[in-house]
């Protein structure tokens, strides 16, 4: 028997229950932004001014950026010091109200009375060249500082090229190295952090390479073609915490976390899992999307070499297009109607062909929180300013999270929320060696999430996670970024994967890869669709009617009855 959602909430017909009901959704949007607000005054906060040196905890990153023993490490090292507090300014999007508070507060204000002033013993020349960038310089004064110190830029690449790949930065010196990556890493708590100092500059024939090679073989590309330029990627798979650093503009354009499972927590671990097996239910519980068009390569783009834009659940232009399928992708959440008469926004469909997959749909619903609940808390954890802004544009945009079960919205109240959780509306699911050719997305913000991972067919409709089964079982695959060079060597990693990348802004794409029949790779990523904030916009000014809408358990209802006709069928035609 199928288990029913609870009912969505009903039209009231009395001005106390509209008031009731706006004062509910003001009580949500505050405590949204309560929590937003909460999240940056944590951020923003100084030291603790109690903490003295035998009270710090080699973990904790605030108490070790004032020891005396990184001062002194500071004001002794001139190549170093300034390149690393340029860094912290210029990389805003890791922490950016506690890293500008920090770096631009007198380090004596965190001190008590009577208290050892840690840089006393410093030269008060020294002291304004320790502070002059951080109170004056600009962004681009700071990047062209940096360009100039190449101590800092040389963080160990070779540790993350294959054997006989080209180091883009081998001529960088490697003085300074050892120290600006310590102080890094000591002063974020992460003792397996690398920065990788990546540009845009220089990279047009480095993208054009990856598109011709596409368009030439009309296929998505693969790691192991001749032509593919294997020797320019940088290639991130080491475990540890990898960001790009663009040098050209002093922002982080990409975060990897490769975390084997043996390394997470068990409270941690136990979630993910949890998480996770909702997802591959999800993968088999939902159709394949057809109409991606990342998986499409137009016509003119075979001619010309143009850019190749579509996002998900978007149909394609007029023009023709050559569709070349590896893989499959699903998706959970919400999207603008496609072929559905008045309806304005939807969720995404179940599969009706057996009562056990929609029951497993079903099922897997009131899971979905807990696996937002997961991103959240990955991103937020790995790039906290990108985890604020994909907060903030979710709230701005009213856009319905996935996990979402229901839609509301009050006439007499048009400002309010129409859910009790604005997050991604999008949560895609890839896997059976999916690939695509290289794009950019066209979402509502350039922030976009996902995990990777690898697991085993038990049966027909089950994916399971398996000690014995890891990501080396999988050749190929490997996750590009094509605008920085870089890519994401699965095949090297192990356990859980992690990538933020800038969707909207830069060339991505997934390479092609081959597998074992009872083995694949999971990809996933949540984004905020353009299409899917219009389609909400739609219904709002509509009036935001539930005839117009269609939830995820009228979607279960659907299916039953689809069913239900099918098995009537086929009895009369017996």
């Amino acid at each position: 028997m199928l288990k029913s959602l609870p009912p969505a909430p009903g039209p009231e017909s009395t001005e106390g229950s509209v008031n009731a009901r706006s004062a509910l959704r003001q009580q949500k949007r505050d405590l949204r932004r309560q929590k937003l607000h909460d999240a940056q005054s944590f951020l923003s906060s100084p030291p603790n001014p109690n903490l003295v040196e035998e009270s710090v905890d080699v973990h904790s990153p605030l108490p070790l950026a004032s020891s005396p023993d990184l001062v002194e490490e500071l004001s002794n090292n001139q190549s170093a010091h300034q390149s690393i507090l340029s860094f912290f300014m210029s990389c805003k999007l890791i922490f950016p109200a506690f890293t500008a508070q920090l770096l631009s507060s007198a380090p004596t204000a965190h001190l008590d009375e009577g208290s050892v002033d840690v840089e006393r013993s410093l030269s008060a020349e020294g002291l304004v060249d320790v502070q002059s960038p951080l109170s004056s310089a600009t962004i681009p004064d700071l990047v062209e500082e940096l360009s100039d110190n190449q101590s800092f830029l040389s963080s160990a690449p070779t540790a993350h090229l294959d054997e006989g790949s080209v180091d883009v930065e081998r001529s960088l010196p490697a003085e300074g190295l050892v120290d600006a990556q310590s102080f890094i890493r000591r002063f974020l708590g992460i003792p397996d952090a690398f920065v990788h100092p990546v540009s845009k500059t220089g990279s047009a024939q480095y993208v054009e390479a990856v598109k011709s090679l596409q368009v030439k073989k009309n296929q998505p590309v693969s790691s192991s073609d001749p032509e593919f330029p294997y020797r320019e990627t940088l290639w991130i798979h080491e475990p540890g915490w990898h960001y790009g650093w663009d040098t050209d503009t002093g922002s982080i354009v990409w975060a990897v976390r490769i975390r084997p499972w043996d390394t997470l927590d068990p409270a941690t671990l136990k979630e993910y899992k949890n998480s996770i097996e909702t997802m591959m239910t999800a993968s088999c519980c939902t159709p394949s999307i057809n109409n991606n068009g990342s998986q499409n390569l137009k016509l003119e783009d075979r001619i010309s070499g143009a850019q190749i834009m579509a996002p998900l659940g978007e149909s394609l232009t007029k023009s023709t297009s050559i569709h070349t399928k590896n893989g499959s992708m699903h998706a959970l959440g919400w999207h603008t109607t496609v072929g559905e008469k008045n309806k304005d926004i939807v969720y995404y469909t179940v599969k009706s062909s057996s009562n056990r997959i929609v029951e497993k749909f079903s099922g897997l619903l009131p899971g979905l929180e807990q696996v937002q609940d997961s991103y959240s808390q990955g991103l937020s954890s790995l790039l906290p300013s990108a985890h604020h802004k994909m907060m903030n544009e979710a709230i701005r945009l009213d856009s319905p999270s996935f996990a979402c079960l229901h839609l509301f919205y009050d006439t007499a109240d048009p400002s309010g929320g129409i859910c009790n959780m604005n997050f991604p509306n999008s949560l895609t699911i890839t896997r059976s060696n999916f690939s695509n050719f290289s794009h950019r997305d066209s979402d509502a913000t350039d922030i976009a999430y996902g995990w990777w991972w690898a697991a085993q067919l038990l049966d027909q409709n089950d994916w399971v996670l398996d000690d014995e089964v890891d990501h080396d079982l999988i050749g190929g695959g490997e996750f590009l970024i094509a605008d920085f060079h870089t890519g994401v060597q699965f095949a090297k990693c192990k356990g859980l994967v992690e990538i933020f990348w800038r969707g909207e802004v830069d060339e991505h794409c997934t390479l092609q890869s081959s597998s074992p029949p009872h083995v694949t790779r999971f990809g996933t990523s949540i984004q905020i669709t353009a299409k899917g904030v219009r389609a909400v916009e739609r219904w709002k000014k509509a009036g935001g009617s539930q005839d117009w809408v269609t939830t995820a358990q009228e979607r279960v209802d659907n299916a039953v009855l689809r069913l239900q006709k099918r098995k009537r069928a086929t009895k009369g035609s017996n």
